[in-house]
């Protein structure tokens, strides 16, 4: 048992001498780093302070001071896609890993749509009778997106094969580039534009789908490591060990 801490203890200094001289991240490396001995001493120091009921690594659930929580305080630590040696964290409402896959096989979540609500909250109206040519259909509206200070309507066009508001269509990325707005990006005449088909809308979908695929792809290769992404949450507090 000795022996397997020095190692880990041996190894977790290796990875911080990996960080702090910029080898993970230019952005975590350090001017100077500590000892090994000091790092230790900073290790111990950080376990003396740490509380496991915070589920912050792997094992915290197995302590004494955890599994003595009740069952509307102790946080769900299994998941059916993971080992149950790996400590699995809930938010402030009690959800749990768990949870998230049980829903997210259903139809009910879609991403985190926050900035999308921020953009609704926003919706005002013009002051008075003033009114604007809506980007999206080009009709004349009051309303308009406080975020984007662009005039849409908040319900769908009439007389259209859609039920989606413009305000929706605005800021659907597949969507883009099919607006009354958008007519001088992709230089065309906007007396000429028509509220795009069904058939339209799922085509141009497609197609920036596939754009979006190949800007994040271009976006990983350049200056972004994926491994590199999956090893910041494992120790990236590594670098408060600069104290000295």
């Amino acid at each position: 048992m000795l022996h397997a801490k020095a190692l880990a203890i041996v190894t977790a200094y290796d990875v911080y001498l990996e960080c702090a001289e910029g080898g993970v991240n230019l952005d975590w490396k350090l001017k100077n780093t500590v000892s090994f001995h000091r790092f230790r001493e900073k290790l111990a120091f950080q376990m003396l302070q740490y509380d496991p009921r915070k589920r912050e690594y792997p094992g915290d659930e197995k302590f004494r001071v955890s599994t003595q929580q009740n069952q509307t305080q102790r946080r769900r630590t299994t998941s059916p896609s993971r080992s149950s040696t790996w400590s699995v964290q809930s938010t402030s409402s009690g959800v749990s890993e768990g949870n998230l896959l049980e829903t997210s096989a259903s139809t009910r979540l879609y991403g985190f749509l926050d900035n999308l609500i921020g953009h609704q909250e926003s919706i005002g109206k013009f002051p008075g009778h003033n009114d604007r040519v809506c980007v999206v259909c080009g009709e004349r509206t009051v309303k308009f997106c406080g975020v984007c200070k662009k005039a849409m309507h908040s319900t769908a066009p009439e007389d259209c094969d859609t039920k989606m508001s413009c305000f929706v269509e605005w800021h659907n990325t597949g969507f883009f580039g099919l607006a009354r707005e958008d007519c001088r990006m992709v230089r065309k005449r906007q007396r000429d534009w028509q509220h795009p088909t069904r058939e339209e809308r799922t085509a141009n979908t497609h197609g920036m789908k596939q754009i979006h695929k190949a800007a994040n792809v271009l976006h990983n290769s350049v200056g972004n490591d994926g491994d590199n992404e999956q090893m910041v949450p494992w120790y990236y507090h590594l670098g408060s060990l600069s104290v000295r």
